[in-house]
Formats: structure tokens, sequence, C-alpha cells
């Protein structure tokens, strides 16, 4: 058997520790850290759950603010015209066309729809829609149109909007579902 030099052997020691290191590694070090991680995941999985009916009951909460929120003020059309005439003085749009209102009843619901036809600047026109339903909660924007309408005489173009309001009513609580 021949003798190794030092340098070889201070090289293949090298290559061994490396080696045990890697070995090691696999073995004992590498498990172990990834036990820890289990168990930090776990823990933070665990302080979820234990807030998770206060998150649940808040968002419970949060839902039934938004249902009552949503909910329509009852109806009047001269509350809901007053609205849109004030609305629209006050940022320079022009009412064209308010029309009678439509109602369509069956037995337990009565669907009342009121058109309306405004002249003015876009962001105007939609701010006065989101009012008339999100805001002041008057009715429920079923449809929502814009156009560019030209006048023949005076050949100035305009935006026009229309809007669709609609508005449901309960006829009678008694009646079978």
């Amino acid at each position: 058997m021949k003798k190794l030099s030092a340098r070889n052997r201070l090289m293949a020691l090298g290559f061994g520790a490396l080696g045990l290191v890697i070995i090691a590694w696999k073995l004992s070090f590498a498990k172990t850290l990834e036990a820890y991680q289990s168990l930090q995941e776990n823990s933070l999985q665990l302080v979820r759950l234990s807030k998770a009916p206060a998150l649940a009951a808040e968002y419970q909460k949060q839902i039934s603010d938004f249902d009552n929120r949503e909910k329509s003020k009852e109806y009047d059309r001269e509350i809901l015209f007053e609205f849109i005439n004030t609305f629209c003085l006050g940022h320079g749009i022009q009412i064209l066309k308010f029309h009678p209102e439509q109602r369509v009843s069956d037995l337990r619901f009565e669907l009342i729809t009121n058109k309306l036809e405004v002249q003015g600047s876009f962001k105007e026109i939609v701010k006065l829609g989101w009012n008339i339903e999100r805001e002041e909660r008057l009715g429920h924007i079923a449809s929502a149109s814009y156009q560019y309408m030209e006048d023949k005489r005076t050949h100035k173009t305009a935006l026009v909007g229309r809007f669709t309001i609609q508005h449901y009513l309960q006829n009678n609580k008694n009646a079978p579902n």
C-alpha cells in the first residue's frame, strides 16, 4: 500500500468531513429544522383559530350592517323628484324629462319604475345615479345609459344620461310564499 502525501491526506480528510456534515444534515439537522418550522406554523394556526369566533362575529355584524344599509327608504315620488331637482341645480345638470311612474303589481310585490333623462357632464350624471341609489337610497338604478346628442339648431353636442329607477313595495305581508 502506498503512503499518501500530506496534501492528499488533508484533501481526503476535508472531503470526509464534508461528507460527514452532509450526512449529519440529512439525517438530523434538516428534520429538526422542518419540525421547528412545522411547530411555528401550527402555533400560528392555533392563534388564528382562537380568533376565528371573534372574526366570524365581526363579519356577521358587517353583513347585517350592509344588509340594513342596502334597504331602500320608503317610496315617495315627491321626495325623489325633490332630491333629483336639488342635486341637478347644485351640480349644473339639466333635467330633460322625468316620466310618470309606472306601477306593476302581483299578489306580493309592487314594482314602481321612474324614468329620468338629464343632460350635463359625465362625472356629475354618474354622481347623481350614485347618490340616488347608494347615498340616499331612494331607489334602485335598474339601468343607466349615456349618449351624446347633437342639437340640430345649434349643432352643439351634449351628454344625455337616462336612468331607470325602480322601487319595490311589499303588497301584503300575509301573502303566501
